[in-house]
């Protein structure tokens, strides 16, 4: 992971510039979806690149393939009162450019694992908190990792907050 996780993208299938609006369920818990990106900031874990528009012969960026993707808002299972962002990454075709062969595993997993303990030993399962986020993702990811949502410096229930474009440096809820 020292240069970042390929998440076995293929790049040569993401050809063209692609992007998406955000969702009605996003804009619906805008506070809540700032919240997380404000936090994801803050932690160095997404950038904003800026001010953005989506006029077509304005959206200057320097990649010739780029996906913007759609961002989601569900609720947490443990949480119901919090909305958490999701991308949909299947959308701008991500999900369908990635090779996840090299991380399978057996069905068998639990007996290969019994077969080496030691005596004195002992094994734990847990759910790691934010697991995604900690995954940093390779540099020649960010330009499909890209979103756009209000500018965070203004307040959330500013109507004349314009939009910034964010791109995610480290895993998130949503791609494969």
């Amino acid at each position: 992971l020292r240069w970042g996780f390929g998440l076995g993208v293929d790049c040569d299938k993401l050809r063209g510039r692609v992007r998406f609006r955000n969702y009605p369920t996003a804009l619906e818990a805008r506070r809540f979806v700032s919240k997380a990106t404000r936090a994801r900031v803050a932690a160095g874990k997404t950038i904003c690149l800026g001010r953005f528009t989506w006029a077509k012969d304005k959206m200057r960026l320097p990649w010739d393939d780029l996906r913007i993707f759609p961002l989601g808002a569900v609720p947490k299972p443990l949480e119901p009162d919090e909305m958490r962002p999701v991308s949909d990454h299947s959308k701008t075709q991500l999900n369908a450019a990635s090779d996840l062969s090299f991380l399978r595993h057996s069905l068998d997993a639990y007996n290969e694992i019994a077969q080496r303990f030691k005596y004195g030993f002992s094994m734990r399962v847990s759910d790691v908190d934010a697991a995604f986020p900690l995954l940093p993702l390779m540099p020649r990811l960010w330009r499909f990792f890209l979103f756009s949502w209000f500018d965070l410096e203004k307040a959330d229930d500013d109507p004349t907050a314009g939009e910034c474009l964010y791109a995610h440096l480290c895993g998130d809820f949503g791609a494969a």
